[in-house]
């Protein structure tokens, strides 16, 4: 009976040994996965239009101040300004709703002169961006962890799930477990903001219009472009609509300038969107703010800035467009262009 139970126990330590072994085995396997998977193309692409902002450790060490002119705004403001001409800066982090242009001015408008402008754009669908936000599952912590590297801690710590953002920015295997085939077959890293003239023909142009189109659909649960707002779109318009006075009241009360503005869509684009729908999202907003006082620029019904040559895809604009679109607004808010 000893020699059984002496046994026994040897076999359970040693079970127990392999279990600890396997347990350190697959632990060291998932770090050293998760760290090289922070290294891919698939990773890096969700911070690459947040390394023009200064860190937040350094903060007091960005030299460049008294700005002229800043914009903030989602993709399409991403791809629509360019600041080689006046001292300004492009404060897009790509897929950004108004909320979170209004963090990003909190934490960054003392990088403005007196009087400086900030132009706030919006697209068809940014008048609702706040359906996004109550939409479940839509803003997830993909999306809001790039703001890690832009704002301030405290900004971070109000947003929904901080904690969770912390930890998928340092354990993002841990969220993303098919993600380990980028290990294996990485994506290409982005260089959208390189592209230089468009590239597609006719033909690929009406498809990205299509694809743009079908997209707003599917996210804003809509049927067509034509119909007016459904009940829960008006709702998320009002929320939107309130956010914007708040930025614009937080603006004034620091003497900055705020402008309005209506990028262009390249015309494959502009001839696919109903009237009724720039009405309804675009004009209908800027009446829903009511702040007549606040310079409002409409560039999707100038012809010449809708030329495809302009974009590299049926909405973003290249690298000719925005230099033409940008020398375009500083002119038309006086600015002046250097030569």
């Amino acid at each position: 009976m000893f020699a059984a139970a002496l046994y026994f126990n040897h076999v359970v330590a040693f079970g127990v040994t392999l279990l600890g072994l396997f347990i350190v085995l697959v632990l060291t396997a998932f770090l050293l996965c998760n760290k090289m998977l922070k290294r891919t193309n698939w990773w890096t692409n969700k911070f690459i239009y947040t390394k023009k902002f200064c860190s937040n450790a350094g903060y007091r060490k960005y030299l460049v101040r008294n700005l002229e002119i800043v914009n903030v705004g989602s993709n399409p403001a991403l791809f629509a300004f360019f600041y080689g001409d006046v001292l300004g800066e492009n404060w897009s982090s790509g897929t950004q709703g108004l909320n979170m242009d209004f963090e990003i001015l909190k934490y960054r408008y003392s990088f403005l002169k007196e009087g400086g402008v900030v132009l706030l754009p919006l697209v068809l669908f940014s008048s609702v961006s706040e359906y996004l936000n109550a939409k479940p599952g839509y803003r997830s912590v993909d999306y809001y962890v790039k703001y890690l590297n832009i704002l301030d801690s405290w900004q971070i710590r109000i947003l929904p799930n901080a904690q969770k953002i912390y930890k998928y920015n340092k354990y993002p295997l841990l969220f993303n477990k098919k993600a380990i085939k980028y290990l294996f077959k990485d994506v290409s890293a982005n260089q959208m903001l390189n592209i230089t003239d468009q590239t597609m023909s006719m033909a690929e142009m009406q498809c990205s219009a299509d694809s743009f189109i079908d997209a707003w659909k599917k996210e804003f649960d809509i049927r067509s472009l034509q119909q007016p707002l459904t009940e829960p779109l008006k709702k998320a318009m009002l929320e939107t609509a309130a956010i914007a006075q708040n930025i614009i009241a937080f603006l004034q009360e620091r003497n900055l300038r705020p402008v309005f503005v209506f990028p262009p869509m390249s015309e494959s684009l502009y001839q696919k969107i109903p009237k009724q729908a720039i009405q309804y999202y675009v004009y209908d907003f800027i009446t829903k703010i009511n702040r007549p006082e606040v310079l409002f620029l409409d560039y999707s019904v100038n012809a010449e800035l809708r030329k495809n040559e302009y974009f590299f895809n049926s909405l973003f604009m290249n690298l000719k467009g925005r230099k033409v679109f940008s020398k375009k607004v500083f002119e038309d808010l006086g600015l002046a262009v250097k030569q």
